[in-house]
């Protein structure tokens, strides 16, 4: 095997040392690759996994904006029926409707 060249100097490599060190770069890069294997299936997992959490946490987001509704709707009816209630029964003055309010009161009259 001819010699390895550096800037100005020339030195002899031992063929032996060569392919045992080709070997030694080798097994580092095949074990790196596992564990570089390794990391991206551990993370395309975690994906997957925070990928369905995500979808479970929007569909009950979504069931809670239904309950939601339907409870603001309830209250819109409860709140036009005292107000009805209160006219014919001469009440002095309606109570304030949902849109007045400022969500931190509750709807209960007087």
């Amino acid at each position: 095997m001819p010699p390895a060249e550096m800037p100005g100097k020339r030195i002899e490599l031992d063929p032996a040392a060569v392919a045992e060190e080709a070997l030694a770069l080798n097994d580092y890069f095949k074990t790196r690759n596992l564990v570089l294997a390794n990391g991206i299936s551990t993370l395309r997992r975690e994906l997957r996994e925070m990928e369905a959490a995500r979808a479970a946490a929007e569909e009950e987001l979504s069931n809670a904006r239904g309950d939601r509704d339907v409870l603001f709707a309830d209250l819109t009816t409860a709140q036009a029926e005292i107000n009805r209630l209160r006219a014919e029964y001469g009440a002095d003055e309606p109570s304030q409707s949902l849109e007045e309010m400022d969500g931190s009161e509750v709807p209960y009259g007087h």
